[in-house]
């Protein structure tokens, strides 16, 4: 990651550098779900004290190293002499890794005795009987993993992975131009009163429009898939909040070239001096710091959508899942219950920048002397919600941002755009 970088800073900024990729594409939207299994699959569990008599070599398998990796295996290694870990890369960015990653799945492939998943993976693998469920493993760990952040590892009331950490996104502000908002619907107001107030934020049709749409639709009290797998958002909240978006472009209050923004093109203009608010990932403070905006940016948690509800984020961030073909499961959950344990999150965290799946570490000494706003953080995190969990969500994103844009960019009504994404959405399911 960028720690030298961030350590130059005096510790003025965040140690939460993050896969901008990996947490914005999640799950790879633009690709098809793996074809569902004629037959439903045979759950396997692996046992709570799995990891009690492990030994012998132990292969955790993942997307590109960034440092994180190596450092834990590092770590665990010189921590006992049982397992010794060794970390394998299997691609470049999170698409090549998942497509690497079921192409050994599905070949039945015994190299890997544990996944490094994508938040958005769960329903799928789990539905094809690819991982073991965790269950058992995750309630003996013994140290409290954050409620929504546990919710990323549920797939038919079964854990099939553990967090290995996590990540919710923020609004920066400039303290110098606007205030930190209440509500979303107040942080329009305020964005709408000046070119330089307008709000930067991620609109072009991919996996980060989805994101968007839903952390307004989740804070307005409204869903995309229930927990029968039901299509629920053809609901008044959707229409309100798409026509909100749409509102906002209309008038000003969102910068309209969000249209063709990414989070690093967001965060690029808004390091430029443009606009009053960014919604963005935390890594984006670390980088405004070492701009000319630095001292006027301010960070505050995602809002409510307005004051008749609660506020809600989406989560990112990346889980430990075990796979049926593994050679050595007992070494895998001695790998995993060492990464969940207090010390390793917080040495992961000031070590190597990523956002801890354990509530209290938020509040340690040094943790807050490294983050100024990680109770802005945890608050977001602890709101938050997962994205849809289904077997097709490459598939029921797609659908999302797809009409979603339309909305926003074109003449397409409401009322088309959310019946063609609920058609979408459920063909979807349909596959699996």
């Amino acid at each position: 990651m960028m720690l030298n970088r961030y350590r130059r800073m005096a510790q003025a900024a965040a140690l939460l550098s993050v896969f901008s990729l990996a947490l914005t594409a999640c799950g790879g939207g633009s690709q098809a779900g793996a074809a569902p299994s004629e037959a439903a699959p045979t759950t396997q569990a692996l046992a709570a004290d799995a990891d009690q008599s492990a030994n012998g070599n132990m292969v955790f398998c993942g997307g590109k190293d960034t440092g994180i990796q190596t450092n834990l295996v590092k770590n665990f290694n010189e921590s006992q002499s049982a397992v010794k870990a060794s970390y394998v890369e299997l691609g470049p960015d999170t698409s090549a890794t998942r497509t690497a990653a079921i192409q050994r799945l599905e070949g039945g492939n015994k190299d890997c005795d544990i996944y490094m998943t994508d938040v958005t993976w769960t329903a799928e693998w789990a539905s094809q009987g690819w991982l073991y469920d965790q269950t058992g493993l995750v309630k003996n760990i013994g140290t409290e993993i954050m409620p929504s952040v546990l919710d990323t590892t549920v797939y038919d009331n079964k854990n099939w992975s553990t967090p290995f950490y996590t990540n919710a996104a923020l609004v920066l502000y400039r303290k110098d131009r606007v205030q930190a908002p209440a509500t979303w619907k107040e942080l329009y107001k305020q964005a709408a009163k000046s070119e330089d107030n307008k709000l930067l934020i991620q609109l072009k049709p991919y996996e980060g429009l989805t994101v968007n749409f839903l952390e307004l639709l989740y804070s307005a009290g409204g869903d995309a898939i229930d927990q029968d797998g039901k299509v629920v958002i053809d609901s008044p909240q959707t229409r309100e909040v798409l026509q909100f978006m749409r509102d906002g472009l209309a008038n000003g209050s969102i910068d309209r070239a969000s249209l063709t923004y990414d989070e690093t093109a967001t965060r690029r203009a808004f390091e430029s001096g443009v606009g009053g608010f960014q919604r963005n990932w935390p890594n984006s403070y670390a980088s405004a710091q070492e701009t000319n905006v630095g001292p006027e940016t301010a960070v505050s948690p995602l809002p409510a959508f307005d004051d008749t509800n609660e506020p809600s984020g989406v989560l990112g961030g990346w889980n430990l899942a075990v796979p049926i073909t593994a050679k050595n499961p007992g070494g895998a959950a001695a790998f995993i219950k060492y990464t969940v344990s207090r010390d390793q999150q917080k040495t992961m965290f000031l070590t190597n920048s990523q956002a801890p799946v354990i509530a209290d570490i938020y509040s340690d000494p040094d943790v807050v002397k490294a983050l100024p706003f990680s109770g802005e953080l945890k608050q977001t995190l602890e709101n938050a919600k997962p994205r849809p969990k289904s077997p097709a969500y490459a598939q029921i994103s797609q659908a999302i941002y797809d009409n979603v844009y339309a909305v926003l960019s074109t003449s397409v009504s409401i009322d088309d755009a959310v019946k063609k994404m609920v058609s979408e959405m459920e063909k979807a399911q349909e596959t699996f």
